[in-house]
């Protein structure tokens, strides 16, 4: 089902991007398979529990059909991190402090994802599907890009542990 969505999910965004793609784009979103995504400008817009994440997203993670509580909680763990990241870069960027302490949330909240799902492929797919539907319009793609970008050169360790909460 996970491998069936996303590549719903891909081939809509494929046609999106070459134009006349809304069609494919609103069956889905009828169908329950992607979440209206807001497209209003900034970073972060409609996160009415101010919790960190977009309330289309993080309605989209309780509902995901075949999933685990656990999972969903990961999931939006990971959500709620890189929404950070675009937040923070839309303020200015970040001190070398805040940058390492990010890292380490992010590669924590990584690591939680893989051990919870018990796939690396399973996982990788959901954190790219995270990703794609944070950086959903021009700007926040530009922001979650120049935090990737600043992360260039950097080196981070891999934890010996994590504490997943479970």
């Amino acid at each position: 089902m996970i491998k069936k969505s996303l590549s719903l999910l891909s081939i809509a965004l494929l046609t999106a991007c070459n134009g006349g793609g809304s069609d494919s784009i609103d069956r889905l979103v009828e169908e329950g398979l992607m979440p209206e995504l807001d497209q209003s400008e900034g970073a972060i817009a409609n996160d009415l529990n101010d919790n960190g994440v977009r309330d289309e997203i993080e309605d989209y993670i309780a509902n995901k059909p075949n999933t685990t509580e656990s999972q969903k909680t990961v999931l939006l763990k990971n959500a709620t991190t890189i929404q950070k990241t675009l937040t923070v870069q839309s303020q200015g960027g970040f001190s070398q402090d805040e940058q390492a302490a990010l890292d380490k949330e992010l590669i924590e909240n990584i690591l939680c994802l893989q051990q919870t799902y018990g796939d690396h492929h399973v996982a990788a797919q959901a954190l790219s599907e995270l990703e794609s539907m944070t950086a959903n319009t021009q700007e926040r793609k530009t922001l979650y890009n120049d935090f990737n970008a600043s992360q260039n050169g950097t080196v981070t360790r891999l934890p010996a542990s994590v504490d997943c909460g479970e």
